[in-house]
C-alpha cells in the first residue's frame, strides 16, 4: 500500500475522531450538512438489493422529484405540461441502493461487556485498555509511550521505548501499533512484542486473527497463515470505524477522495455466518456495537440514539456526547468535560462528574472512567464509589 494514501487515511480517522460534535449541547446544523430533516432509520430495498422508481411520481430513492419552476405554463400551448427532470442520485444514494436493508429479527447478539469496552475504545482511538485482571495498559501522552499499571494508578511500569497507540486486549494478549512505523503487535510480558502486519486501520481483536480497516474493504488477518484476505470489498470508497459483536460486524465508509461524503454516515453489517453486507443506517457518527445495542451519535442533533439490532427499536436520548457506554439500561457519556448518566427505563438524566482541564478522549473500564486532557494528564472516575482526581499528572 502506497505510504502516502495510508498517511491520508490515518489522518482522516484522527480528523474526525477529534473534530466532530464540537458544540454537541445545542441544537445545532453540522458544519457543511444542513439540518433540514433526521434520517437516521434503515434504508430501503428489494431482496436484490435495488430500488426501482416510484411510479407515484418519486425519484428512484423515493424522494419527491422536484415542482414545475415558477410561470412554467406562461409562454406554452394550453393544455401543455412541464416534466421535471428528477434529481441526480447523490453518490450515498447510489451507493444506499446497493444493498438490501438489514434485516431486524434474523440475528441474535450475545451482550459481552467485555466486548463492549473494546469496542467503544477503538472508536475513541483506544489509548487505553484495561486488561481480565483489572490492571490497565496506557500510551502516555507526554512521550506516547506504552506503561502498564494497576487501575488505581500504582506500579507504573514502562513497557515500549517507542511510542505505541490503538491498543486493545483479547484475553491476556495485548494488541497495539507503532504510531511511527504503523506496524500492528501482539504483546505479553512473558513473549514480549510480536510483529504481525502493517497498515491496520481500525481493528478487532478476535481469537483466531484480527479484523481490521484497509483501502478498499475489510480485511481479516489470520493468526494460523500469517496473512490477510479481503472479507468485505467496498469499492472506492474506504471503511473507517469497524466494531464487533457476536458474528455481526458494522463499520462506516469514507471516501478518500471526498472527506465531505462521511457526512452522509453511512453504516453497513456484514453477518459473519452468511456472508451477506446490509446498509443499516445512515446520518449517524461513530457507530458502535455494545452487545446487541448500536450506540450512536446522531449527526443532525449531536445526540446519543439506540438501535436495537433484534428489534429495529430506536430510542432517541436526551444526551449529547460524542461517544456513550450503554450498560445495564444506563447510558453514560461525557459532554463539555462532565460524565452524564440516562437511565432508559425512568428517562432520567443525571450529571456525575464535572472534569477539570479540557478533556480530548475518554476511556471506560469496568470500573473507572478515565480522561486524556489537552494539558496531557490522564484524570478518572470511579463509578463505583464517586471518587475522582487526577490519575496521571
Amino acid at each position: 500500500m502506497k505510504k502516502e494514501k495510508m498517511l491520508l487515511f490515518l489522518t482522516l480517522c484522527l480528523c474526525f475522531a477529534a473534530g466532530c460534535g464540537e458544540g454537541a449541547g445545542k441544537e445545532r446544523e453540522p458544519d457543511g450538512v444542513p439540518g433540514t430533516q433526521n434520517s437516521d432509520s434503515p434504508g430501503s430495498g428489494s431482496e436484490a438489493g435495488r430500488t426501482e422508481s416510484d411510479p407515484a411520481g418519486n425519484g428512484p430513492f423515493g424522494e419527491p422529484v422536484p415542482g414545475q419552476p415558477s410561470g412554467a405554463g406562461s409562454f406554452l400551448p394550453e393544455g401543455s405540461k412541464v416534466t421535471a427532470e428528477p434529481a441526480e442520485p447523490s453518490p450515498a444514494e447510489l451507493l444506499k441502493a446497493e444493498y438490501s436493508a438489514y434485516p431486524f429479527g434474523r440475528y441474535i447478539f450475545p451482550e459481552d461487556e467485555r466486548q463492549a469496552e473494546q469496542n467503544l475504545n477503538t472508536i475513541n482511538l483506544y489509548y487505553l485498555c484495561e486488561m481480565p485482571d483489572g490492571s490497565v495498559y496506557y500510551s502516555d501522552p507526554a512521550d506516547g509511550r506504552l506503561y502498564h499499571s494497576s487501575a488505581d494508578g500504582r506500579g507504573r511500569t514502562q513497557v515500549s521505548e517507542g511510542p505505541m497507540e490503538s491498543l486493545q486486549a483479547r484475553g491476556d494478549t495485548l494488541y497495539c501499533r507503532d504510531s511511527e512505523s504503523r506496524i500492528l503487535y501482539r504483546y505479553t510480558p512473558a513473549d514480549g512484542f510480536e510483529q504481525l502486519f502493517e497498515g491496520a486501520g481500525c481493528y478487532a481483536a478476535a481469537e483466531q486473527g484480527i479484523y481490521y480497516c484497509g483501502f478498499g474493504g475489510v480485511y481479516w488477518y489470520s493468526f494460523e497463515s500469517g496473512s490477510s484476505e479481503k472479507l468485505i470489498d467496498t469499492g472506492k470508497y474506504d471503511p473507517i470505524w469497524l466494531t464487533v459483536s457476536g458474528t455481526a460486524l458494522v463499520y462506516q465508509l469514507t471516501d478518500p477522495d471526498d472527506l465531505s461524503f462521511l457526512q452522509n454516515g453511512l453504516v453497513f453489517c456484514h453477518t459473519l455466518e452468511d456472508g451477506k453486507t446490509w446498509f443499516l443506517t445512515e446520518r449517524v457518527w461513530r457507530a458502535v456495537l455494545q452487545g446487541k445495542t448500536l450506540v450512536f451519535q446522531n449527526y443532525d442533533t449531536g445526540r446519543i440514539a439506540l438501535l436495537d439490532m433484534e428489534t429495529g427499536e430506536r430510542t432517541q436520548t436526551p444526551l449529547n456526547s460524542e461517544s456513550a457506554r450503554f450498560t445495564g439500561g444506563t447510558l453514560y457519556g461525557l459532554h463539555e468535560g462532565s460524565l452524564y448518566s440516562w437511565n432508559a427505563e425512568e428517562q432520567l438524566e443525571a450529571a456525575l462528574w464535572k472534569a477539570e482541564g479540557h478533556p480530548l478522549y475518554c476511556y471506560f473500564t469496568s470500573r473507572y472512567v478515565y480522561l486524556y486532557t489537552a494539558d496531557k494528564r490522564i484524570l478518572f472516575y470511579d463509578m463505583e464509589t464517586g471518587n475522582d482526581g487526577v490519575w496521571k499528572e
